[in-house]
Formats: C-alpha cells, sequence, structure tokens
C-alpha cells in the first residue's frame, strides 16, 4: 500500500513538472491559472457579487488537475469545485497594518483573508463519491458495501518492526507534528450527556440502520488478532464535522479542519483566540506552565485529566496545550513541551533586551520566532530528508523561486495523500 502512495506521489510531481516546464516555468503556470480561474470564482464568491457560476464558461486549463490515474472519481477536480465552501465564510475585516500573524489564520492573505481560517472546509483535489452524492457512505464499483476495513488494516498493514539505519524517530513524529499543525478533523458532540457511542459495550450492533446518523461503527472480526483477546468486535466510530453542521448546506457537504491551515506553529500557540489566551501565562509574554520541584517546565494539565487521557484519576498528567493532541503519545508531547520552554526561554531574553515591552509584545515576537523555526525546520530539512536532496534540487531549476514553489506543490500532496 506505501509502495502504491509513493508511486502516486511521485507520478503527480512528475506530471506536474511536465506541465510546469512549458512556457515561462512554474511561476507563470501558477499566476495564469489563478488568474482564470482561482481567482476570479474566489473573488466575486466571497465578496458576494454574483449568483451561482458554472465552471463551463471559464477558461478550461490543462494543468495538473486534470491529471488521472483512468480509474473512476480519480481525475483532479477544477479548482472553482475544490473551493466551493469558500461562499461559507463570513466576511471579516483586516488589520492591514498588524506586523504578527492571527491566531486563528485569517488575513494571511490580504486578498483572501479567509483562507485558512479556523473552521474552514478542506479543499477536495478529487470529487467526492459520496453513495447518494451527498454524505452516505460511498459503495464499491459493484454496488455492494465496501471491504471490512479491520480486515483490509490486518491484511494489508503488518505489525513487524523494521528498523531504519540512517533516520531516528524524531523524522517521522515530525511529520506527525506538522499534520497536526495544518489538520485537524473534528466530531460534533451529539448531546450534553457525553460523547456519542457507536458501539454496545464494545459489541457490534446488530440494528445499525438505527443509530445517530454521525456513528458509522467499524466492525472487528471475531478471530481479529488484536481485539479477539478482548472480546471485541466493534471500534467507536464518529462521523467528521461538515459545512452541514454549520449550517451551510453544500452538495456534496464538505468537512472542515478544526485548526489553520498553515505551518504557523498552532499546535502551540492554538487555533482560536479562546485556546491562545487559556494557555498564557499572562505576564512577561510566556506560555502557562506547570513546574517541577527541581524547576522544570512542563505544559500544564488538563482540569479533568479522566476525561481527556487515558487515566484513572484526574490528578494524573494530561496537557493542555494549543493542539488537543498533545496526549497522544510520548514523543508529540515532547515536541510540544521542547517549543513551550523554547518561547518562555525566548520571552525571557527579549524582556532583557527590550525592558520597555508589554506582555503582549513579549508574546507575539517570542512566537513569531517559535513560527519562523517550525517552518524552517519544515521546508529546510524535514522536506529534503523525506523527498531527497536530489529531488529537491534537481539542476533544471534555475531559481529559488522555483525550488520553494516545488516544495510546496510536494508538501501539498503529502498533506492532501495523508487525509485520504
Amino acid at each position: 500500500m506505501n509502495s502504491i502512495y509513493i508511486t502516486y506521489y511521485i507520478l503527480l510531481t512528475n506530471a506536474y513538472s511536465y506541465q510546469s516546464s512549458l512556457g515561462n516555468g512554474p511561476r507563470s503556470f501558477w499566476n495564469s491559472l489563478t488568474d482564470l480561474t482561482d481567482g476570479i470564482q474566489d473573488i466575486l464568491q466571497m465578496y458576494g457579487t454574483r449568483p451561482n457560476i458554472n465552471s463551463s464558461v471559464l477558461p478550461e486549463v490543462e494543468n495538473s488537475m486534470t491529471i488521472s490515474t483512468g480509474l473512476p472519481g480519480t481525475r483532479f477536480q477544477p479548482i472553482v469545485d475544490q473551493n466551493i465552501a469558500d461562499i461559507c465564510i463570513p466576511m471579516m475585516q483586516c488589520n492591514r497594518t498588524s506586523r504578527y500573524r492571527t491566531i486563528n489564520g485569517s488575513c494571511n492573505n490580504l486578498m483572501f483573508p479567509m483562507w485558512g481560517l479556523t473552521g474552514t472546509a478542506l479543499v477536495r483535489l478529487i470529487p467526492a463519491l459520496y453513495q447518494d452524492g451527498l454524505h452516505q457512505p460511498r459503495m464499491s464499483v459493484t454496488g455492494r458495501p465496501l471491504p471490512n476495513v479491520r480486515d483490509l488494516r490486518n491484511g494489508l498493514l503488518y505489525n513487524k518492526n523494521t528498523p531504519d539505519h540512517i533516520n531516528t524517530l524524531i523524522v517521522m513524529e515530525w511529520g506527525q507534528i506538522i499534520s497536526h499543525d495544518t489538520t485537524h478533523i473534528s466530531v460534533l458532540p451529539v448531546s450534553s450527556l457525553g460523547d456519542l457511542q457507536c458501539c454496545i459495550n464494545n459489541t457490534y450492533p446488530a440494528m445499525v440502520t438505527e443509530l445517530p446518523a454521525q456513528c458509522m461503527p467499524i466492525q472487528v472480526p471475531v478471530d481479529d488478532p488484536y481485539f479477539s483477546r478482548f472480546n471485541q468486535t466493534c471500534l467507536n466510530f464518529i462521523r467528521s464535522v461538515t459545512t452541514t453542521d454549520y449550517g451551510c448546506s453544500l452538495v456534496p457537504q464538505q468537512q472542515l479542519a478544526m485548526v489553520t491551515h498553515f505551518v504557523d506553529a498552532s499546535f502551540i500557540y492554538g487555533s482560536t483566540d479562546y485556546i491562545a489566551n487559556l494557555i498564557r501565562n499572562g505576564t512577561g509574554g510566556k506560555l502557562a506552565v506547570q513546574r517541577t520541584p527541581d524547576g522544570r517546565e512542563f505544559p500544564p494539565n488538563v482540569p479533568n485529566a479522566t476525561h481527556y487521557c487515558d487515566v484513572s484519576m484526574d490528578s494524573e498528567t494530561c496537557y493542555l496545550a494549543g493542539d488537543s493532541r498533545v496526549n497522544q503519545n510520548t514523543d508529540v508531547s515532547i515536541i510540544h513541551i521542547v517549543f513551550l520552554r523554547e518561547h518562555n526561554k525566548l520571552c525571557t531574553e527579549l524582556l532583557a533586551l527590550n525592558p520597555h515591552w508589554d506582555d503582549e509584545r513579549l508574546y507575539q515576537e517570542a512566537r513569531r520566532i517559535v513560527v519562523a523555526a517550525v517552518q524552517r525546520i519544515t521546508y529546510s530539512d524535514f522536506l529534503i530528508v523525506m523527498l531527497g536532496v536530489v529531488l529537491i534540487f534537481r539542476k533544471d531549476r534555475t531559481t529559488p523561486a522555483e525550488t520553494e514553489f516545488q516544495i510546496m506543490t510536494l508538501m501539498n500532496y503529502i498533506m492532501a495523500m495523508k487525509l485520504c
């Protein structure tokens, strides 16, 4: 399965590079594509100056969006259709003189201030394949239900130790951190009674059709190599938040990203003003911490640890951070701790250099430096490890702008495949 994904990356990249070599290179190609489709549609949609314009009236551009594997539903859809959920975004005013990024990702692009905003829809590179065209899970090409996902997992992804003699675990973990920084699909609580449970005492329900619409429990085979030891035949699975849940009816529905879409260290600082303020100390620009008796700093604990973490008492360790997945595994927690300490260290050093700065200025300046460090690690170090120096710095890329363009394109493909 992994080799199929890697091959798909290479095919996409090569096809895009081929198309980009036409005319005046990728910069000219991208500008033309934006001018002809994306810019026209989004400006008109965003500012409410048009009814629904059919994409057929726009000039047709032959580009990577038309790459297809030859299989049904695998052709990239036009940019107009990718950005259909822009009509759901409310308008807001930007402070054009601000020197700092907003917490929620808005106003990063002053022409399109809602791009990347927390709570906006993800872009579908290929069309949705819902059974009813709206939201019902798709069927196989034969019209029957798709294969059991637990069987596929056991058959395709083997549990075996495959040590890497070149790279350390941090390579994988940094990829996870960046995915947390740019993507988070969440679920809505169904009621105030707590989280929705789609299984009945870890058993697959007999009448699945009578479950709430958000339920899509995963049936576990009785001979499952792991869960059979616990007599568990059901895994709880709740469908993600969509534009429909927020009162914007689209066909098909679109999933929402509950974090900013940018590499902006939102996993540290949060993607909403509420979370950002919750984890601040309030003095000296620093983030809130809990200290051990020997003076080491760690993120503060959530007040109800048993709800958010797999612990038996609320007094046990369960961190509060800019991203709720901080407790997902030990390595993710460690990276959070490193950048928390780095931010607070920077605040101390900046205050020594600028004793007249207030809490807000210290916080924002330290945040700017940390965001830049995260971006530098991602684009200058991580992607080179993942994709290779030869691919990143090929001789046929004559300018830094072209190299940066290719890196950004590859990053988008990798993140898109991760979400599939």
